[in-house]
C-alpha cells in the first residue's frame, strides 16, 4: 500500500473487509481468512458463503471460526457515531444485528464454552446472563435461539430441560453472514470507524497478513 492509501480509514475498512483490494493482492485481512475457514468448515461456497447441499452445515469447528470474526468485529470496527459497552462479541451483534441483549449474552456464554474447553456449559456465577447449559442442534427453518425457561444456577445435580439454552448452529452461520453482510454494505456507504486505540496502523498491523 502507498503511504496515502495506509492512511485512509475508509480504504482500510474496506480492505478489511474485504470490500476492496488496494494491495494488489499481496495482502490479505484476517477478517476474510477467518470467514473463508468459517464457510469451509460449516459447509458453504468460501467465497459466498451459500450454503452447499447435504453439509453439515452445524459443525462445531465452523461455528468456532464465526464466533472468532464476531469477537474481531466488535474489536475492529463500529458504526460512526455509536458506542455500546460491553464484550466485543456484544458490541458487534448489537451494532450489526438485531438480536436482544439477553440473546447476545447467551451467544457470548457458547462462545466462552467453545473456546475455552470446547464444551456445552458456561458458568459464570457473577453473570446470571451468561451462565447456561447448551443443548446444539443443526436446522435450516428452527429459530437461531431458544432461551431457557429457567435462569440455570450452576448445580449440575438439577439440570432439567427448563434450564437448557437451545441453539442452531445452522442458524448461528446464517446470523454471522448477515452480521459480515450488514457490516460491508454500512462499509461501502463510508458509515464505519475503526475503533481499536491505534486506529487504521493497528488494523494494518494486526488483522493483515502478506500473501506469498
Amino acid at each position: 500500500m502507498t503511504k496515502q492509501k495506509f492512511n485512509d480509514q475508509r480504504t482500510a475498512i474496506q480492505d478489511y473487509l474485504g470490500v476492496s483490494d488496494t494491495s494488489g493482492g499481496s495482502r490479505r485481512s484476517c477478517f476474510v481468512a477467518a470467514l473463508v475457514d468459517a464457510r469451509t468448515f460449516t459447509g458453504r461456497d468460501p467465497q459466498t458463503g451459500k450454503k452447499l447441499p447435504g453439509s453439515n452445515h452445524g459443525c462445531w469447528l465452523g461455528a468456532l471460526g464465526y464466533m472468532a470474526l464476531l469477537d474481531q468485529v466488535g474489536s475492529c470496527l463500529k458504526p460512526k457515531g455509536m458506542n455500546v459497552d460491553g464484550s466485543q462479541i456484544k458490541k458487534s451483534l448489537a451494532y450489526f444485528s438485531d438480536l436482544s441483549d439477553p440473546e447476545i449474552e447467551a451467544i457470548y456464554a457458547l462462545r466462552c464454552a467453545f473456546a475455552h474447553d470446547y464444551s456445552l456449559v458456561n458458568i459464570n456465577q457473577s453473570r446470571q446472563d451468561r451462565q447456561h447449559i447448551f443443548t446444539l442442534y443443526q436446522g435450516d427453518t428452527a429459530p437461531l435461539i431458544k432461551l431457557p425457561r429457567v435462569s440455570w444456577n450452576g448445580d449440575f445435580s438439577t439440570v432439567t430441560v427448563d434450564y437448557r439454552t437451545v441453539v442452531n448452529l445452522e442458524a448461528f452461520g446464517d446470523l454471522v453472514e448477515a452480521v459480515c453482510k450488514r457490516a460491508r454494505e454500512q462499509a461501502a456507504k463510508d458509515d464505519l470507524e475503526i475503533s481499536l486505540p491505534r486506529g487504521v496502523s493497528e488494523l494494518l498491523l494486526r488483522y493483515f497478513f502478506v500473501v506469498r
